[in-house]
């Protein structure tokens, strides 16, 4: 129950930073973004379970950036086709091919660095993103790929849905697995509200 309640004042302390990403990628491809927040169980599962439903084998792009400084852990901005041409909508179609993965790499340290940021800042402690690595695969490793990554940490998972309008969603994820210290530098006060 309490680490429920330290979940939840975690995302809390997140929301602002993932509100600062949303409206930074709202001004970088000029159109509305929202995003929704909540803790995960130790697995992908919804996800999986949402992605394998749709096509198992469809190619996904995962861009990780490891946290780095007093806190451990790793962020993940995955996203499939769909979400993929709506962000390269603002790219040139003569310049597609060259500036995609720029323009993605680009997108996942604006959204992480407003996040980290704002943890930085509330929990007194200094974290840094490190230069986000791209990594294709499919869908049906999406899980296998975050256990992989994370296998080292004692984690704590949150999940945020990114949504585009007018569309309601964008079929994007930024999953954040986070060193499960994280709940005891949560300051005492706000375990009580």
């Amino acid at each position: 129950m309490k680490d429920d309640l330290r979940k939840q004042q975690l995302i809390q302390l997140m929301r602002p930073g993932m509100e600062k990403a949303a409206q930074s990628l709202s001004n970088v491809i000029a159109r509305e973004v929202t995003i929704d927040m909540e803790p995960l169980p130790k697995t992908v599962v919804r996800m999986t379970d949402a992605c394998l439903q749709s096509n198992p084998k469809q190619d996904l792009l995962v861009l990780t950036t490891q946290i780095i400084g007093s806190l451990n852990g790793k962020s993940f901005l995955v996203l499939d086709a769909k979400g993929i041409n709506e962000i390269s909508k603002i790219i040139p179609a003569h310049q597609i091919d060259k500036l995609k993965e720029a323009l993605l790499l680009e997108i996942d340290n604006i959204i992480s660095a407003a996040v980290i940021s704002v943890l930085s800042n509330q929990l007194m402690i200094e974290i840094y993103g490190d230069v986000p690595r791209l990594s294709k695969i499919k869908c049906c490793d999406l899980s296998a790929f975050i256990h992989s990554e994370t296998k080292d940490y004692s984690l704590i998972s949150i999940d945020s849905v990114l949504h585009l309008s007018p569309d309601a969603h964008l079929n994007a994820r930024f999953l954040w697995s986070l060193d499960s210290k994280v709940l005891t530098l949560l300051p005492i006060q706000q375990l009580s509200s």
